[in-house]
């Protein structure tokens, strides 16, 4: 019988759309697997963990963190234990290249021009590596939209084949308590009075045009969540100038609920994307989503959304009323996280 180590790396960082995927993934096959299909996730020590799980064991191991403890520590379980690795966050441990991994988008490979900083070049020399490893060595891959299976077929000449698209689900927001509406007070807002937008300052996600719109609609509030650390990416980007635009940085999953729900709509401008994670949890609490028109986003979303072209700035916002009128129970339909969780399974051998 087939042993599988699950890699729990993304459980000693900063929660980002890739870790939710691999955690909602992992809670999916808890609840699917049978006696016979033997799963571990293998975790850093002192890892705190999110959730709890019936059937899947959870180990801590090495007392590293992060790529040297991915490189090293569940490389080495993998190898003494002689189980296959299931990584879920786009990297593959080198020494045990022939497992299962997802490659959820190879953005570093096809848009060069969004790391030219430092940092942005050394992450995405490394990550290239790993897709180079994946898609030579994977006994197989998976991937979150047919957008990206087709890139990294053609990229890498890959067959199509050797790779099964598992998309994002949504059903993680149903648990989630949105957080009381004395937070609205705190910020200065006013229910269906404001457009949000869950962001980084990563050139690909076009926080530019959230900005140019709020510039050109000075009527408007606009709401701003996640990380803005302009160092990370070498951005000139002016943040600081709009007196209608609010930056409230990171903020929880019942936050986040809260103000999705009473947003006038959620912005989402990318560039650049494997599935969009952000405006599917958003349209499952109701929010009307405005999103960029590019292939992706299409695939992922149909007619369910507002879609405007990320390369024109100058959008007038002051009439929504026909996002609303948007149908989104169809769209919502095709995500699941079990059926994704299920597809994994139908590819892995026992």
């Amino acid at each position: 019988m087939k042993r599988y180590c699950i890699n729990g790396t993304f459980l000693s960082e900063k929660r980002t759309g890739i870790h939710r995927f691999a955690e909602e993934i992992i809670k999916a096959l808890d609840s699917l697997i049978t006696l016979n299909q033997d799963f571990v996730l293998v975790v850093p020590k002192h890892t705190k963990i999110p959730f709890v799980l019936k059937n899947i064991p959870i180990i801590e191991y090495g007392f590293l963190k992060g790529i040297p403890w991915e490189q090293t520590f569940f490389a080495l379980f993998a190898l003494l234990h002689r189980r296959i690795p299931l990584n879920l966050c786009n990297v593959t441990p080198i020494l045990v290249p022939n497992g299962y991994s997802v490659i959820h988008d190879i953005s570093y490979k096809v848009n060069p021009q969004y790391f030219s900083h430092w940092y942005g070049l050394l992450s995405r020399k490394w990550h290239c590596l790993n897709y180079w490893v994946i898609t030579h060595f994977a006994k197989h891959i998976f991937t979150v939209s047919h957008f990206s299976q087709n890139e990294i077929k053609n990229t890498y000449k890959v067959s199509s084949q050797r790779i099964t698209v598992i998309y994002n689900g949504w059903q993680h927001m149903q648990s989630i308590t949105p957080s009381n509406d004395y937070i609205l007070n705190q910020l200065g807002l006013t229910k269906k009075n404001f457009f949000l937008s869950l962001s980084t300052i990563a050139p690909n996600k076009n926080l530019k045009w959230v900005l140019k719109a709020a510039q050109n609609n000075p009527d408007e509030t606009f709401v701003i969540a996640g990380s803005l650390n302009p160092s990370r990416f070498g951005t000139d980007l002016d943040i600081t100038n709009l007196k209608n635009v609010k930056f409230i940085g990171y903020i929880s999953d019942e936050d986040f609920v809260l103000l999705a729900k009473n947003c006038k709509a959620f912005l989402f401008p990318s560039f650049y994307e494997g599935f969009g994670i952000p405006p599917l949890e958003a349209m499952s609490v109701g929010a009307p989503v405005i999103v960029s028109n590019i292939p992706v986003l299409k695939e992922i979303f149909e007619e369910s959304a507002h879609y405007i072209d990320p390369q024109n700035y100058y959008v007038s916002l002051k009439d929504t009323t026909e996002l609303l009128t948007k149908n989104k129970s169809d769209i919502l339909s095709k995500y699941n996280w079990n059926d994704s969780a299920k597809s994994v399974l139908r590819c892995l051998k026992f």
